[in-house]
């Protein structure tokens, strides 16, 4: 099966159509060895979103209180498995 492509200028047409033409920030809560290279892939798709326009930035915290925090709705994004 081959990679999706990746279209850059159709995804930020979206985010355009969406009501955010200039992009916006947002921090990705991950947790630091859940699963291995967790952080790693973390900080992928920051470099990922934040080349599409949305600024994005990595927060790194023990599997305790990362899900204790995202459990009580503490974060707009967390990754976990």
């Amino acid at each position: 099966m081959p990679p999706p492509r990746y279209e850059l200028d159709q995804a930020r047409a979206l985010l355009r159509e969406a009501g955010y033409p200039d992009g916006f920030r947002i921090t990705i809560h991950s947790p630091n060895g859940w699963f291995a290279s967790d952080t790693d892939v973390a900080q992928v798709i920051a470099q990922g979103w934040t080349r599409l326009g949305i600024e994005t930035r990595v927060e790194v915290l023990p599997p305790a209180n990362l899900f204790t925090r995202a459990t009580a709705r503490e974060f707009s994004m967390f990754m976990t498995t």
